[in-house]
């Protein structure tokens, strides 16, 4: 869980990845959080750029998660 403070931070645009960390760190997040607001963004357009098969997009996205947490 992250503080009130890291949440009224702006981190500006973010890349895929930084947007996953991000919401690896905000998920649970009131949808005011700053850094989420921005993760959702990113995730949305590095995301969604092209027409996917249904679950192709969950899938990357576990992938990037998995490998983010094993960093951890």
């Amino acid at each position: 869980m992250t503080g009130v403070d890291d949440c009224r931070v702006d981190p500006g645009v973010l890349t895929g990845d930084d947007a996953v960390r991000a919401m690896s760190v905000h998920y649970g997040c009131p949808p005011q959080c700053l850094p989420r607001c921005r993760a959702e963004d990113a995730m949305t357009r590095e995301f969604v750029k092209v027409a996917r098969i249904p679950g192709e997009w969950d899938a990357d996205l576990a992938e990037k998660v998995r490998q983010i947490t094993e960093l951890l």
